[in-house]
């Protein structure tokens, strides 16, 4: 590299020798000048681009998308109770909605439904003893359609005793199930100061008893509201 009394050259000079440099290089041999001249150009391009602008173009919309999920919070209010009497009406209540959170945007329900049922029989006359329980619930939200969830048990109990007809027991036994709703519709009938009342009725629960059978079943819901605002 040339140097102007001892020291590098810089600045417009450094350009200037680069271009007189690419010229003698065409001159010599005009088909090899591009090669040159590229490299000239990917420096300057480089040298002169932020490389801060190359890498951040996008976070703004990231940064501005993380505070929008987070701007979300959520409050969860739940309560429970026990049906024995079938297809009677019960009113399970849970708090509002209370507007001085925020804006109401969606409602998660959670109706988790327990079937807890007990049997007994005193005169077994077969080696198994079955029972199929279907029981139903329904409900409904202010402003919201009938939600309906069926639950079921197929109890079965061998007996193994060589007296069949001498045979007897008494158990208890109990089904799980889960029925997820999302709410995002009609959310003002949710909104505001006391309790949302939420009927429920049941069909299908057995309660008998004579001199050699029993059968009795209840169902235990519970219902959590999970609302979600901003």
């Amino acid at each position: 590299m040339k140097t102007t009394n001892g020291s590098l050259l810089h600045g417009s000079e450094w350009l200037d020798y680069c271009l007189n440099l690419t010229v003698m290089c065409r001159k010599r041999n005009p088909s090899k000048g591009l090669k040159y001249l590229l490299p000239i150009f990917a420096i300057f391009f480089l040298t002169s681009t932020s490389p801060n602008t190359l890498s951040t173009n996008h976070l703004p919309a990231k940064a501005q998308r993380r505070q929008s999920i987070a701007s979300f919070q959520t409050s969860e209010v739940c309560n429970e109770t026990m049906i024995k009497v079938n297809n009677e009406t019960v009113q399970l209540e849970l708090p509002k909605f209370d507007p001085n959170l925020g804006t109401l945007t969606k409602v998660e329900v959670t109706t988790d439904c327990t079937m807890m049922g007990e049997v007994g029989e005193n005169e077994v006359t077969d080696s198994e003893y079955q029972l199929l329980l279907n029981i139903n619930l329904r409900s409904q939200l202010p402003g919201q359609a009938h939600t309906i969830g069926t639950i079921s048990k197929n109890y079965r109990k061998k007996i193994r005793e060589t007296s069949i007809q001498a045979s007897s027991f008494q158990e208890k036994f109990e089904a799980i199930k889960q029925v997820n709703e999302i709410i995002t519709s009609n959310l003002n009938a949710l909104v505001g100061s006391g309790n949302v009342a939420i009927p429920l009725i049941v069909d299908g629960l057995v309660n008998y008893q004579d001199a050699k059978s029993k059968i009795s079943s209840n169902l235990k819901v519970k219902v959590c509201l999970k609302y979600i605002y901003e």
